[in-house]
């Protein structure tokens, strides 16, 4: 399968947004295989991240 690529840094293309994908599942995936006590981890770092972005935004 061919894709076009866009030749600007900063426009997403077909083949960023399914390598983004392909490491959204594996993350999922290992996320789901290590159990609750991970995803409570990975649901504060969340909040976190949140409370960051709305103090310098």
């Amino acid at each position: 399968m061919r894709t076009f690529e866009d030749t600007d840094f900063f426009t997403p293309t077909v083949s960023r947004i399914a390598g983004l994908v392909v490491i959204d599942i594996l993350a999922m995936a290992v996320a789901l295989r290590r159990g609750d006590a991970h995803a409570q981890r990975l649901s504060g770092m969340k909040q976190q991240l949140a409370t960051y972005r709305r103090s310098i935004g």
